[in-house]
């Protein structure tokens, strides 16, 4: 399979070298405005080319396109390659409005375009594992916690993710991953509630449900530098037992508390982002569809995010 690369920041880096571990799989261009600069993992010599107008100069047109370019990009980028290239992964957020990611999706089926969206986690080992319990255990759910912090994303060319307006803020940039994990195991919620922290750099969203509430938090409040760049958790309260995930303190387990005492399960790990590759590139292969990474499977989280911030707004 051929891949095209649009972008060459940290997402574009992470998925070279995610593709370059298949023997099946070469890149074959990398689309940068900026032309040269430090090859992609995997795709040293390369063809660098302008803009998609010059994939007409290849000697074959790319499988796959993986688009990694500020989210402010995204609608206009993929519309640009639908009819050259057959099938394309977009970084998230799909779009930073409802509205457009839905009418990316129309094109895509417009043009016979498979349009995935790169919503990792969920191919994230420990959510996954937990998305088992979570849904065998609904009935006992009380309250379902979830939190991201990072420090402000200053290190983005140009500084676009840390302006709202090209990354969504936040809200689309971070909240967004648990927003999409909770809404794609139990759909969407009956009522959401928002609110921001001071300058932006934070929001508190309530998802509510008939019989148990979802809390997220995410934030850009972390001191710069910080030992380790992404904390994330999970906590599940159920009516006889609590489950915590916390990736400050283990990356393969979570620690389970009930009347009898607190015991450490582990589950199976693997690499979320070869995972996400790996499933995609197997769909594409079988003529199947790209299933749980379509792009319109993440409409309702992308509908819960847009409403967050029109209540944010006022």
């Amino acid at each position: 399979m051929e891949v095209l690369i649009w972008g060459t920041g940290n997402m574009a880096r992470l998925h070279s070298a995610r593709l370059a571990r298949r023997t099946d799989v070469t890149i074959t261009a990398v689309i940068s405005r900026r032309g040269g600069g430090e090859p992609l993992p995997g795709a040293s010599g390369t063809r660098i080319l302008a803009g998609p107008e010059e994939l007409e100069t290849l000697p074959r047109r790319p499988d796959l396109a993986v688009i990694c370019l500020p989210s402010d990009l995204h609608r206009s980028a993929t519309e640009a390659l639908m009819g050259r290239v057959p099938h394309i992964l977009c970084e998230k957020p799909a779009a930073l409005s409802l509205e457009d990611a839905i009418a990316m999706a129309d094109r895509a089926e417009q043009t016979g375009t498979t349009l995935a969206v790169a919503q990792v986690l969920r191919s994230w080992d420990a959510y996954e594992a937990l998305s088992h319990r979570l849904t065998a255990g609904r009935e006992r759910l009380h309250t379902l916690t979830l939190w991201r912090r990072q420090p402000r994303p200053d290190w983005s060319d140009g500084g676009w993710l840390a302006d709202p307006k090209r990354s969504g803020g936040v809200l689309f940039d971070l909240a967004i991953h648990d927003v999409d994990y909770v809404v794609s195991l139990f759909g969407p919620p009956e009522r959401v509630e928002a609110s921001e922290g001071p300058g932006g750099e934070s929001v508190t969203l309530f998802l509510r449900y008939p019989t148990f509430c979802a809390v997220l938090y995410a934030s850009w409040c972390l001191p710069s530098g910080f030992a380790s760049g992404l904390e994330a958790g999970v906590e599940a309260a159920f009516t006889d037992e609590l489950i915590r995930f916390d990736s400050r303190l283990a990356s393969d387990r979570w620690r389970r508390y009930t009347p009898q005492g607190m015991e450490e399960e582990c589950f199976p790990t693997w690499d979320p982002y070869g995972r996400q590759i790996d499933t995609l590139l197997e769909e594409l292969r079988g003529g199947r569809s790209p299933g749980r990474l379509d792009i319109r499977t993440v409409l309702p989280a992308l509908a819960v995010c847009q409403q967050a911030e029109q209540l944010i707004s006022g």
